[in-house]
């Protein structure tokens, strides 16, 4: 307005955080989870029963049930398991899972814990009753989750004693 010489500028709006659920699976097969892959976005795994061996960039992390572990986009990832193992995972991506990973240093160092069974059930009830009309409900229920993190790595925040890491080599010469 040029009569009272208001001056008026405009932000731009900042894109906020966002957090993108990309798919939700539970995997069974032994021969799937041996396929190698590179990861296209991060993951959050939740082991549901048995033993497995995770290999993330040739680095291996032996987890059981109740674990839950992450892996990083670009990571090379491969699993090997027992008969019986089954696990669960969500892939995603997006800036605020930087922002989660940072706040609760989730990194490829610290990436496997222990005493989350308790996330079992609410995780395979959801995947199980997700349909095409309300998988993005389900998915946004994981968003959630990152609220509750903080909790969880306050009490959990020790890797677990069977997550050591070991390096793949070829045989030592």
């Amino acid at each position: 307005n040029m009569k009272t010489k208001n001056i008026c500028k405009f932000i731009p709006a900042k894109e906020p955080e966002r957090l993108e659920i990309n798919c939700f699976i539970l995997e069974s097969n032994i021969a799937t989870m041996a396929q190698g892959e590179r990861l296209s976005c991060n993951m959050a795994i939740l082991v549901k029963q048995g033993k497995v061996d995770f290999c993330f960039d040739g680095e291996k992390t032996s987890a059981c049930a109740g674990n839950l572990l992450f892996g990083f986009d670009g990571e090379s990832f491969c699993a090997k398991a027992c008969e019986g193992c089954e696990y669960m995972y969500i892939n995603f991506s997006g800036s605020r899972s930087d922002t989660l990973f940072r706040r609760f240093g989730i990194n490829r160092i610290k990436r496997c814990f222990a005493n989350f069974d308790g996330l079992i059930p609410l995780w395979h009830d959801s995947l199980s009753r997700a349909s095409e009309e309300n998988i993005d409900l389900v998915f946004w229920i994981y968003t959630l989750i990152g609220v509750c993190f903080n909790t969880f790595f306050k009490l959990f925040s020790v890797p677990t004693a069977s997550s050591h890491r070991h390096r793949h080599s070829q045989a030592l010469s």
